[in-house]
C-alpha cells in the first residue's frame, strides 16, 4: 500500500510538471478542436505584398490568435489581430489544410463582416472638426437649420462636437476600412521557424486582401429602463449593412509571417 501510494505521488508529480511545462511554453486554448493544425498563438510582422519592405515588425502584443468557430468545423477558422496592426476579427473558410491553404473564395458576396469594422459610431465621444463635413453628408437627412451646416434632422452635431441622436430611423453610412477580408495563400510549418530569442517554432504565413467600403447604421430608441433622465428618451445606433466600395478605399494586400508564441522569456519582445 505504501509502495503504491508512493508511485501515485510521483505520478501526480510528474503530471503537474508536465501540464506547466506545456503551459509555459504554448497557450492552447482549445484542444479538443477540429482546427487544432492552426490553432495557436502567433508573433507577427506585417509585410508588403512582395515582402520587400516591413510595415510592422515583432513587438509586443503584435499577434494574431488562430481558433476553431462555435460550430467546429475542419477548415472553418477564426482570426483575430490582438494589437490592431490591421483591425481584424474575422471567420474565413479555407480550401487545403494547414500546410497549404487559402479562402474558397475571394469574391465579396462570399465574404464574412469583419466585427472590427461594425463598430457602432460613439454617442459618448467627440469627432474632430475635420469629419463633421463627412458626417453631414454621409446622414441621410437635410439639414433642419440652413444656418447651421452641422445641424441635421435627427443628428446633432453641438459646440464641443458631440454627436446626439435626438430621433430613431435615421441612417447613418460611414467609410470603413477592411470590411471583409480574403487569404490567398496561407501555410502553417512544424518547428520550422526560429523565434527572435533563438529557439523553434512552428511558422505561420498568410498572404491576405482586405477590401474596404461603407458600413451603414440605423439609431433605434434604446430601452427606458436605461434613460438618463425618465421622460427623456435615448437612442443608439445599429449595424444595418456593407457595401464593397474600391473606388472609396482601395483594396489593400499584405502578408503576415511570424511563429507560433512560445511564452520564453528571451522571445518576449
Amino acid at each position: 500500500m505504501i509502495l503504491n501510494k508512493n508511485k501515485s505521488i510521483i505520478g501526480l508529480i510528474t503530471l503537474v510538471i508536465s501540464l506547466s511545462f506545456i503551459s509555459c511554453s504554448e497557450d492552447v486554448e482549445i484542444w479538443d478542436s477540429n482546427t487544432l493544425s492552426y490553432s495557436g498563438t502567433y508573433d507577427i510582422q506585417l509585410l508588403s505584398e512582395d515582402e520587400t519592405t516591413v510595415y510592422v515588425d515583432y513587438d509586443a502584443g503584435d499577434q494574431i490568435q488562430v481558433y476553431n468557430t462555435a460550430a467546429n468545423v475542419a477548415n472553418d477558422i477564426w482570426i483575430h489581430d490582438l494589437d490592431g496592426v490591421f483591425p481584424l476579427t474575422s471567420k474565413f473558410n479555407f480550401a487545403g489544410n494547414s500546410t497549404s491553404f487559402m479562402s474558397t473564395s475571394t469574391a465579396w458576396d462570399d465574404l464574412t463582416n469583419n466585427l472590427d469594422a461594425l463598430d457602432v459610431p460613439d454617442t459618448d465621444s467627440t469627432i474632430n472638426d475635420e469629419d463633421i463635413a463627412d458626417l453631414v453628408e454621409s446622414v441621410d437627412g437635410v439639414p433642419n437649420d440652413p444656418n447651421n451646416p452641422n445641424h441635421i434632422e435627427g443628428v446633432i452635431i453641438d459646440d464641443d462636437n458631440n454627436l446626439i441622436i435626438t430621433e430613431a430611423d435615421v441612417v447613418l453610412t460611414v467609410d470603413r476600412e477592411y470590411i471583409r477580408s480574403a487569404i490567398t495563400e496561407g501555410s502553417i510549418g512544424i518547428a520550422d521557424a526560429q523565434t527572435t530569442g533563438g529557439n523553434t517554432s512552428d511558422s505561420i504565413r498568410i498572404k491576405i486582401v482586405l477590401y474596404s467600403g461603407t458600413v451603414t447604421f440605423t439609431s433605434y430608441e434604446t430601452d427606458e429602463d436605461s434613460w438618463v433622465i425618465p421622460g427623456t428618451p435615448e437612442y443608439d445606433w445599429e449595424f444595418t449593412s456593407v457595401a464593397y466600395d474600391s473606388a472609396l478605399i482601395p483594396d489593400e494586400t499584405y502578408v503576415v509571417s511570424g511563429y507560433r508564441y512560445t511564452g520564453h522569456a528571451e522571445d518576449e519582445h
